[in-house]
């Protein structure tokens, strides 16, 4: 039997309200050395929240979670209409903050059933009127309240145990593809790297900008221009901002010209310019380089990241999520750079640090707002 069969056992079980029966069929999968799959699972998580059966609802949840998968939000919204139907109001809020770091903006559908949820909870009130600008500052307007709410939305980074699960991912794949040596050696370069970094720039994607790629054609006067807008930006204490450059880049083609070897010299004796070596990808680097540095630094690349070597890393979500609040995109106009940084606060589920109101994105790019009215 493949793991379609499998679950497709377990889906029929569930439907007949046998939860175990369903479970069943998912050890029994894991039995024959088959990977599951969410389905495997949503079945009885399913079928736990119809028959309002909230403990075995959460186990299948954590079994789910322990396989390494994460609920959809066909899930969640079958977990919070079940803990709504309850009266469980902690175990729906509990839902909600595991939700919000996985479902970035709910669907229409989602929000219904966040309207229906906010609505049956004592206390709450779904606000009439929402209206954020662009530094994040909003207002939430209550007509039945007869209340006006002033909140504020934040820039939602990664915590540190995400960041650490990030450059573990980061590194094993390097590690892997890489000499081991090399990005050892790199690693520990930047453990010990007083100054840490605030701006890494992905030299390659900079100087490529607009050039023509069938003859290598690298403007390193793209990439100063660039470094010379971050030097502008820079406060006291920061430290430089770097470019990191294929050593083929550094040594072949443009790079020979004498204007070009001098801006290299400049990069290099600034502590601007961080070479990799020959039989490397570069991209690990910057990448490792940029996770590693924390939440105030940026990544200058134009590149989405979406190749396969961004598609192995285990944790995409995560490394999306980190991408939305650390990459600047840039543009190069008549020789002007416009660097894009990344909005002051994030556009994702957010909670008050006093819980006292809850924000969510909507497809339409509107805002849906609940707030305490007692």
């Amino acid at each position: 039997m493949s793991e379609m069969s499998y679950t497709a056992l377990a889906r029929v079980r569930a439907a007949a309200g046998d939860v175990e029966g369903a479970l069943d069929a998912a050890r029994a999968l894991k039995e024959e050395k088959l990977t599951p799959k969410v389905r495997t699972y949503a079945c009885a998580l399913h079928a736990s929240a119809k028959k309002g059966d909230l403990e075995k609802m959460e186990a299948v949840e954590a079994m789910l979670r322990d396989e390494g998968l994460l609920p959809t939000e066909l899930e969640f919204m079958a977990m919070l209409r079940a803990y709504r139907a309850a009266e469980a109001f902690d175990g729906g809020f509990a839902m909600l903050r595991r939700m919000r770091t996985e479902i970035r903006s709910p669907s229409d559908e989602m929000s219904e059933e966040l309207r229906a949820w906010f609505s049956a909870v004592p206390g709450w009130s779904v606000a009439d009127e929402v209206r954020v600008d662009d530094a994040g500052a909003a207002v939430a307007v209550l007509a039945m309240e007869e209340k006006r709410v002033e909140l504020q939305l934040k820039a939602i980074s990664l915590t540190e145990e995400e960041r650490a699960d990030l450059l573990a991912g980061i590194a094993k794949l390097a590690c892997e593809r890489e000499a081991q040596s090399e990005f050892d050696n790199f690693m520990n370069w930047l453990n010990v790297k007083k100054d840490g970094m605030n701006a890494i720039v992905d030299g390659a994607n900079v100087g490529m900008y607009n050039q023509n790629f069938s003859t290598s054609g690298m403007n390193f006067n793209q990439v100063e221009k660039v470094l010379v807008e971050l030097r502008k930006r820079a406060k006291e204490g920061d430290a430089p901002p770097i470019a990191f450059l294929h050593q083929r880049r550094v040594e072949g083609g443009p790079a020979r010209k004498p204007h070009n070897q001098a801006l290299l010299a400049k990069w290099d004796g600034a502590g601007e310019l961080f070479t990799t070596a020959h039989g490397s990808n570069d991209d690990w680097y910057w990448l490792y380089a940029a996770v590693h540095a924390g939440d105030k630094a940026f990544l200058v690349t134009n590149d989405e990241c979406r190749d396969h070597v961004f598609q192995m890393l285990p944790s995409p979500k995560l490394f999306y999520r980190w991408k939305e609040r650390h990459q600047v995109r840039f543009t190069i106009t008549a020789g002007e750079v416009e660097l894009d940084y990344p909005a002051v606060f994030t556009t994702c589920m957010q909670e008050a640090d006093d819980s006292s109101w809850w924000m969510f994105p909507q497809e339409d790019e509107s805002w849906l707002c609940a707030c305490k009215v007692e």
